[in-house]
């Protein structure tokens, strides 16, 4: 799954004994200074890593003739006057 995700790595630890409290569930400042270190390294490697951008097609955007433009506010006018005269009711039961 993470062959194309290009920005996502897993981190392999390899934490011992020694990296955690006497419980064996959290890690002591060993552990986290460890952790911490691995986890800076993967980062800038990630950050340093030069890929090539995708180059897209450019194309022409017409441009908006004063029609359009007053259709448009037409438009955006009429959907505030729906929103405003909208009842709302609910079908949650009382």
């Amino acid at each position: 799954m993470l062959k194309d995700m290009y920005h996502v790595s897993i981190i392999d630890t390899n934490l011992t004994r020694n990296e955690f409290t006497q419980h064996e569930l959290y890690r002591n400042s060993s552990g986290k200074e460890k952790v911490a270190k691995i986890t800076v390294h993967n980062i800038t490697n990630t950050l340093t890593r030069h890929y090539s951008p995708i180059s897209l097609k450019c194309r022409e955007v017409p441009i908006a003739t004063a029609t359009d433009e007053a259709m448009m506010k037409f438009v955006s006018e009429n959907a505030d006057d729906l929103h405003k005269n909208a009842v709302r009711t609910s079908s949650r039961p009382k």
